[in-house]
């Protein structure tokens, strides 16, 4: 079970392998008012959208790839400068491959 006061203390979602299932990111956006950034190379930008989500197809890996990129890449895409960022992840094992090929360290600043 989720905490809600521990979600509202983040400045910002980056979502993982959406798939069109929004559920969880819809309720982020209600519960705090705050940016969201979806990301998923296997669908089309979703039908429930909301004014703080902004969706991108492309996935997540741990280097460049033709359709994917790291966290840390798309952060300064976003000109991201939130040290409190939820990170939420479903991408079908490749969390391992990003885990392994990413400075950890930089993504904990």
């Amino acid at each position: 079970m989720i905490n809600q006061q521990s979600l509202t203390k983040c400045d910002e979602l980056y979502s993982y392998g959406i798939n069109n299932c929004i559920g969880f990111d819809c309720d982020w956006e209600k519960l705090t008012n705050k940016p969201a950034y979806l990301y998923d190379m296997t669908c089309g930008t979703p039908d429930a959208i909301m004014p703080k989500m902004k969706f991108f197809k492309e996935g997540l890996s741990g280097t460049k790839q033709h359709d994917t990129d790291n966290f840390l890449q798309h952060y300064k895409n976003n000109n991201s400068t939130s040290t409190n960022i939820l990170l939420k992840m479903d991408i079908e094992g490749a969390e391992f491959e990003w885990i392994l090929n990413t400075d950890i360290k930089e993504v904990s600043k």
